[in-house]
């Protein structure tokens, strides 16, 4: 998935969960999230568990990952489970030899089916469910970190310029994905951040629209929302360009949705609470009287999952802190003729936020 990490930085993220332990009264958290255990260990992998204990970690994990987990994570114990040897079993041993009993558990990424395995293998640990704990640290990004979400940002810039040569009459929305995703990977993405989105025409106020085969017309906007991952990191790219000629209501909504993407960039800062920072757009849109065309909230942390914590949503009195990346995305969307969405991934640093993206923002007719 990525290179391996710095053994200084996983020792700091080791014991800021460990602190938090502490403070909640475990000695021992297991972990499921495959970002969790890349973030925490150093390996990435399928079907994996971590075992964090108040002083050793022990990696569960199965033939196929032993020799990669030995290389990326050394500083975990690694058990392989097998016929024999299951998973919960291998978590009761560790428990037993580290004297763990107040383990924690991931309750929003295990299923019923772990959770029964792991009640029964454990009859002498109690559980309790950790919510966010593991995933709170991952929200404040280290200089690594932020460089290899600056790196994901630009291949997606160069992407998309690359492919602005199909944007024309004819071409479908599912072939104008198709070369995007190719461009992406050829300007060094290591994966899709996920399924890339190209709604053209009244596909356009679907915010999640999938590409179909409906084929572009001139007078029509087309929303490319996607992004590439590097080094596990995920960007996050919003544009809606034009095809021909447009009308004098569009390019007037067009810039409104422009005005309000830039306005929130400039004033989003540390401090303010996600909720104040959603309200930064959607003001300008109520202000306007579009209050009812933007249907979500203004954006949402990325990183190693591309929808992480924080969240910029009405209501959500989180703090921003400097360190935090997250989109910048607001939208208006019309059934009748489509939907016009402006996106950037952006750092809160402490002189306020910086987009990562680069590509421009101006109404661009192809």
């Amino acid at each position: 998935m990525t290179e391996k990490l710095n053994k200084q930085n996983l020792d700091k993220r080791l014991a800021l969960l460990r602190k938090d332990m502490k403070e909640s009264g475990l000695d021992g958290v297991i972990l499921i999230n495959p970002a969790n255990i890349y973030y925490y260990s150093g390996f990435y992998g399928e079907d994996s568990w971590l075992l964090i204990g108040l002083k050793e970690c022990s990696l569960i994990t199965d033939g196929r990952y032993t020799a990669q987990a030995a290389l990326e994570c050394p500083q975990c114990l690694v058990l392989c489970q097998n016929s024999t040897s299951k998973w919960a079993e291998l978590l009761r041993q560790s428990c037993h030899t580290w004297q763990i009993k107040k383990l924690g558990f991931e309750d929003s990424i295990f299923t019923y089916e772990h959770y029964r395995l792991m009640r029964k293998a454990l009859t002498d640990v109690d559980l309790f469910a950790i919510g966010e704990l593991a995933c709170a640290h991952r929200q404040i990004k280290d200089e690594d970190e932020i460089e290899c979400l600056a790196k994901a940002a630009a291949i997606g810039d160069a992407a998309l310029f690359q492919i602005e040569a199909y944007l024309r009459a004819g071409i479908t929305e599912a072939e104008l994905a198709r070369e995007l995703n190719y461009a992406m990977y050829k300007k060094g993405a290591q994966d899709l951040a996920f399924p890339t989105i190209a709604a053209a025409g009244k596909n356009g106020a679907k915010p999640h629209a999938k590409p179909s085969d409906y084929q572009l017309q001139n007078g029509d906007l087309v929303t490319l929302d996607f992004g590439a991952v590097y080094k596990g990191y995920h960007g996050d790219i919003t544009r809606t360009l034009a095809i021909g000629s447009v009308s004098a209501k569009i390019r007037e909504i067009y810039t409104l949705v422009q005005e309000a993407q830039e306005y929130a960039i400039s004033a989003i800062h540390a401090g303010m609470t996600c909720g104040e920072a959603d309200a930064l757009a959607r003001n300008i849109f109520e202000d306007a009287g579009f209050a009812e065309h933007f249907s979500h909230s203004l954006g949402h942390g990325t990183g190693l999952e591309i929808h992480e914590m924080p969240w910029l949503r009405k209501n959500n009195d989180a703090v921003l802190q400097v360190g935090h990346v997250v989109t910048v995305e607001p939208g208006l969307y019309f059934p009748e003729w489509g939907g016009i969405r402006i996106e950037d991934t952006v750092v809160i640093t402490e002189k306020g936020a910086v987009a990562l993206n680069k590509y421009p923002k101006d109404l661009l007719i192809f």
